[in-house]
């Protein structure tokens, strides 16, 4: 009788344990249900303007595809891999758990595991990634619930859309892409074999981290394939033949400046959350044809650099950074986006965040101060040295850059050769408030010091700030505000951002005009003419810091303007000769190889009230029968020179 107590007894706890064991796995777990809308982290998507992609941004990297496209070999690989019983077992196999059970007690150690796809989707979709009795007591139960409601093939299309597989992605389709730069339909059997590795320990077996690893694990699928049927001996071997990826592929994510800085304004205006998980489609400005061709000219500028100053491209200490940016005349959009030698080396985006000193590319806007106060292309200026005294800073005495006087010469030629001493003049003249009217016209909100040095560009600025005041000029006296998205929506087609600022007009399109033909001139006559045989209209200006600390040229086409700039981020010198022309123009020349086929045939056309009239170049008077240097110059109404050159009293230069 006492013996029949005990045992009820032990089996009236053994009970409670067992219902205390249930209702404690069954209290909290979630409604299966939920797989049913179930939405996965999104993947924000950046595309140019033809549709490619740029870039995505994503915490996990998802891209879901229905199991019928997912090829059978694809599947097989992995329930050979994780499951071959998937299709027998209702979401535990007793038997696999049996047998690793034997074998990890066999060889005393964790050898075998004997989670079903079911549970390693539970896990995935449900649970947390702790290893506790009680996580794993709640897997089966979750997984054997899924089972009783959702078909084998609908269970497996969820696991290979969800399971993570290493490298921040989700599912074989993104595994696909990051691995192999591939849709999952055309993957060949060792990398289906690769992938299929994956699951078990996906920072282990990882080929970018340990491929010795990751070559013999993919081995073992590869055999299980081969001993199942699923590969001939043939296949077998060449696949393990096959390399693994030595590289984490990127598609078309050439472009990280210009990624970061649109992620930087899609988190400060829509956040983090909805960044990262709201599957977005952005819809930029860049041109990925003209972003490649950037790419290419910054690196080959740089490689110049290098060979100029006979240093090896392995030193990256030794060599400078460099930049560039290019933007849609008329509208703004940035088109292109350089921000340094490589964003891996260094995430400061030089094409938009640093401050420098412009240098002589500073010009054009007191020239252009200088037209609008009634100044004009012939108009005279004296090139002939030049001195302060200051009283605390002392004596200042500006020199043009090879130290070489022309004596007096026309507004138009002291521009295309850049001259110094006649940019400091003529702010004298004008007086600093009409620069400064004009800097703030055409955008700049960088300070400029009221001093006679901003002539030459001594204050510093940011390149996008030149890129739209140099725009103004190319777009007709036509303000923009420089931006680089045009669209976000979501994936029910939502679209949430805003316009950008409507287009201002800021300058007499006359001016502009005139503006435009006199930097027509530094490329036909003046410091630009390295880029004369351009298959476009272009105009533009050099730009040279003191003792080379900065080169720069910005110039621009009918339909875009661009920007390059070279130096060091310590601001020591580029070194003899490293001139705007010399170390920033090819890079922009060679971009604009590109950015000319555009439109090709574009040119600008005076507006009413601007007359283009024959002139003696190195005079700016009227030709006569002693000239023969004759060009066309535009003119407001009523400012075109009346008197004639003579050759007796008009020097030659």
């Amino acid at each position: 009788m006492a013996f029949s107590v005990v045992i009820v007894a032990l089996l009236a706890g053994a009970l409670g344990i067992f219902v205390g064991l249930v209702v404690v796995v069954t209290s909290d777990l979630p409604e299966i249900e939920r797989l049913e809308t179930y939405e996965p982290k999104g993947i924000t998507t950046l595309k140019d303007i033809q549709g490619r992609t740029i870039h995505e941004f994503y915490q996990e990297r998802r891209m879901n595809v229905p199991l019928e496209k997912i090829p059978i070999n694809v599947r097989q690989a992995y329930l050979a891999a994780e499951d071959w019983r998937f299709y027998e077992h209702a979401g535990i196999d007793v038997k696999g758990l049996f047998r690793a059970v034997i074998r990890n007690l066999w060889e005393q150690k964790y050898a075998e595991g004997a989670s079903t796809i079911t549970q390693q989707l539970a896990k995935v979709l449900f649970l947390s990634p702790e290893k506790t009795l009680e996580r794993k007591l709640k897997e089966a139960w979750i997984a054997v619930q899924i089972e009783r409601r959702y078909s084998k093939n609908e269970i497996l299309g969820l696991y290979l859309n969800q399971i993570y597989l290493g490298a921040g992605c989700y599912g074989v389709q993104a595994a696909a892409k990051t691995y192999f730069n591939k849709d999952v339909g055309d993957l060949t059997d060792g990398e289906t074999a690769m992938l299929a590795a994956l699951p078990k320990a996906p920072n282990i077996y990882s080929p970018f981290k340990d491929p010795q690893k990751a070559r013999e694990r993919r081995d073992i699928i590869l055999g299980e394939m081969f001993t199942r049927g699923l590969l001939t001996k043939e296949a077998w071997r060449a696949a393990r033949e096959e390399p693994l990826p030595e590289r984490q592929e990127q598609d078309d994510r050439i472009q990280t400046y210009f990624a970061a800085y649109n992620l930087m304004q899609l988190i400060d205006q829509l956040g983090e959350e909805l960044v990262f998980r709201g599957k977005l489609n952005v819809q930029t400005t860049l041109d990925l044809s003209l972003q490649k061709t950037a790419e290419a000219a910054v690196g080959n500028g740089i490689e110049a650099y290098a060979r100029r100053h006979k240093i090896p491209l392995d030193q990256p200490d030794r060599l400078p950074q460099a930049a560039l940016l290019a933007v849609d005349v008329e509208s703004g959009e940035i088109r292109a986006m350089v921000g340094g030698r490589s964003f891996a080396e260094s995430q400061f985006n030089r094409a938009v965040q640093a401050v420098r000193q412009p240098g002589s590319s500073f010009k054009p806007i007191l020239y252009a101060a200088a037209i609008a106060s009634g100044y004009t292309e012939s108009t005279m200026m004296e090139d002939e040295t030049i001195s302060f005294d200051n009283p605390v800073s002392g004596l200042w005495e500006p020199k043009n850059y090879e130290n070489d006087y022309d004596g007096w010469i026309p507004l138009r030629i002291a521009l295309e050769r850049s001259k110094n001493v006649v940019a400091v003049r003529l702010l004298k003249s004008i007086g600093f408030p009409a620069l400064a009217q004009m800097v703030s016209r055409l955008g700049f909100t960088s300070p400029i010091a009221p001093n006679l040095s901003s002539a030459l560009g001594s204050s510093s600025v940011t390149l996008p700030e030149l890129a739209r005041a140099f725009a103004v000029f190319a777009n007709g006296g036509i303000r923009n505000e420089l931006h680089s998205i045009r669209s976000v929506q979501t994936d029910t087609g939502l679209d949430f951002w805003p316009p950008p600022p409507p287009s201002q007009p800021v300058l007499d399109p006359r001016i502009a005009f005139v503006m435009t033909d006199l930097l027509h001139g530094v490329i036909e006559f003046g410091t630009g003419t390295f880029a004369k045989d351009l298959p476009c209209n272009v105009a533009g200006k050099t730009g040279t810091t003191d003792n080379n600390v900065d080169a720069l040229f910005v110039g621009f086409s009918p339909e875009i303007v661009a920007i390059t700039w070279i130096g060091f981020d310590d601001r020591k010198t580029l070194g003899n000769g490293e001139t705007g022309a010399v170390a920033a123009g090819p890079m922009w020349k060679e971009f604009m190889l590109e950015g000319c086929k555009q439109n090709s045939e574009a040119d600008w056309k005076p507006p009413p009230g601007v007359l283009l009239v024959d002139v003696d170049h190195s005079s700016g008077r009227l030709p006569s029968r002693y000239c023969t240097d004759v060009i066309a110059e535009a003119f407001l109404e009523g400012t075109a020179p009346t008197e004639t050159c003579d050759e007796e009293e008009i020097p030659r230069l």
